[in-house]
């Protein structure tokens, strides 16, 4: 269970950075209006929390 806290929260931060990154770089293809932002986005997600949950894992085994 704690395991999906961690990617749900690591998700949240990262979908968070790339919409301010977005914005702040003026990014077409990732701000409102776009329709490919939810097929640019999701992967990028899933890869970070997938791999802050096993550097989660790795560090709390050792």
């Amino acid at each position: 269970m704690k395991d999906y806290v961690i990617r749900l929260i690591f998700s949240l931060i990262v979908i968070l950075l790339i919409f301010g990154i977005a914005d702040w770089f003026d990014i077409k293809c990732l701000q409102e209006g776009s329709t490919n932002r939810i097929l640019l986005i999701f992967p990028v997600t899933f890869v970070t929390s997938w791999i802050a949950s096993y550097i989660y894992q790795k560090r709390r085994l050792n």
